[in-house]
């Protein structure tokens, strides 16, 4: 199949998770607090001076700033239009799926089928969850599966090109500046593929050694060349990271990851035990023989790369290894590769492969027409959406709102505030503020009820001072 019916294919499928739900409303809190950043990016002097609003999270040192960055440019292209956020997590998934496409056209002998990852990785549960709610370990993900791509590209190579090995490291770089630390497991990926095949430990250490180098320059390059970056990455260490190892963040405990990751995984155990269980039925094949075990072991080892370091710190979560999920997919195509093909499921003939296109822009078709259907509506936080629309409309351009104590950890309704009509949100300690209008959970018999709402099945009452 040429490349652009393999991109017809993949823009299908990105195309199936996505574009039902591209102009719905409603995201998870993190997700709008890395969009409100990118917005004030937008419209700031010092782009490095970050914070979510005036009362919260100000200044926002919480994440590395590379992928709020980029986002804040797509804001300006499109002009800040509500589905802005999705269509930037659209382009990061399909980065990614058209670079684990392009690894496994690399490892063809022991992945027959390159779209058999693609479909895998799409059947992660928090893959799914993790690119429509706007997290920053998207476009790490898309930084690494593309740096991979170019560090295997140059090392299965029979010329091996030098110039590779830069494109990696400055990908590198990208994940490194998305999400910090988790974003550099790549550097391992030489070290592995010689220690699996070559079984040379002198070209493992000498190729690692150059990648680190050459990752470690364009660091400090970048650095020089943008001391306020500098500047805040230092910030974001001692905030972030320091404060998480230390144990001082939410604790999710240091062996959360090795619950959290096979869970995530059933849909992919499920798949094998029946693939395995079916070629011992039909073809009396031992759950034993598996071919290409090297490769099996190699994609493993660096699945095992990207997720085991998250163990560090007690700070944890499902999406923080998403970076790892392509590679788990590719672990489970090489595993099933041999079985799969025997069986003839999902794999393509050249007869099939007209049908797949036609199919492919039958999906296309049909997801276009869900997201017209879907265009306005809501995936998530609907009440509390509709709340901040009205309120809006009450202040009638007065950008700060009082709330009671009992409203100040509902995060994603401040968030709401400021990404759709930039209001702060002030609690009683701001005494010096004076705010016409009063979100409380209480009947207030001294100040004006100006209207009732019901949100997360409680009562909120809109007070005018």
């Amino acid at each position: 199949m040429n490349m652009k019916s393999s991109l017809l294919v993949i823009i299908a499928m990105a195309s199936a998770i996505f574009l039902p739900v591209l102009f719905m409303q409603g995201m998870f809190m993190d997700g709008l607090i890395y969009s409100i950043v990118s917005r004030n990016m937008l419209h700031a002097q010092n782009m490095f001076h970050c914070y979510v609003s005036d009362t919260y999270l100000n200044p926002f040192f919480e994440q590395p700033p590379l992928s709020m960055i980029l986002q804040s440019q797509l804001l300006r292209i499109t002009n800040d239009v509500f589905f802005a956020d999705r269509l930037f997590g659209y382009l990061a998934f399909m980065i990614t799926l058209l670079s684990l496409f392009r690894i496994a056209k690399l490892f063809s002998n022991s992945i027959t089928n390159a779209y058999l990852p693609l479909f895998f990785l799409m059947m992660i549960p928090v893959v799914d969850w993790s690119y429509k709610n706007g997290m920053l370990e998207n476009w790490m993900c898309a930084f690494t599966t593309l740096s991979s791509y170019f560090l295997l590209s140059n090392m299965v190579s029979d010329k091996p090109r030098k110039m590779f090995v830069l494109y990696a490291s400055i990908f590198i770089v990208s994940a490194f500046l998305t999400k910090g630390f988790t974003g550099l497991f790549p550097l391992a990926i030489p070290f592995i593929y010689h220690l699996v095949f070559n079984k040379k430990w002198k070209s493992a250490i000498l190729d690692s050694l150059k990648l680190i180098l050459v990752t470690g320059v364009i660091l400090m390059l970048t650095f020089m060349l943008l001391p306020e970056l500098k500047k805040y990455f230092v910030a974001y260490l001692n905030k972030q990271v320091l404060s998480s190892l230390e144990g001082n963040r939410e604790l999710d405990g240091h062996f959360f990851i090795l619950k959290r990751v096979p869970q995530e995984l059933i849909p992919l155990f499920i798949i094998t035990i029946l693939v395995f269980a079916i070629a011992h039925y039909k073809y009396k094949l031992e759950m034993k023989e598996v071919k290409h075990k090297k490769y099996v072991m190699f994609f493993l080892l660096i699945t095992l790369s990207g997720s085991l370091p998250v163990m560090v710190s007690p700070k944890q979560s499902g999406y923080y290894v998403l970076c790892s999920y392509p590679f788990f997919a590719l672990f489970f195509s090489a595993l099933l590769n041999d079985r799969i093909q025997l069986l003839r499921a999902m794999f393509l003939t050249e007869s099939r492969q007209e049908k797949l296109k036609i199919v492919s822009a039958i999906v296309i078709a049909v997801s276009i027409i869900l997201s017209i259907v879907n265009y306005g509506s809501y995936y998530r936080d609907k009440e509390k959406i509709q709340l901040v629309e009205d309120v809006s409309t009450h202040l009638k351009g007065e950008k700060k709102i009082l709330i009671d104590w009992n409203l100040q950890t509902d995060y994603s309704l401040k968030c709401y505030f400021y990404r759709r009509d930039f209001i702060s949100v002030y609690t009683p300690n701001f005494t010096w503020v004076k705010a016409h209008y009063h979100l409380s959970t209480e009947m207030l018999a001294d100040k004006k009820l100006v209207k009732k709402y019901v949100v997360d099945h409680r009562d909120l009452f809109l007070y005018q001072n």
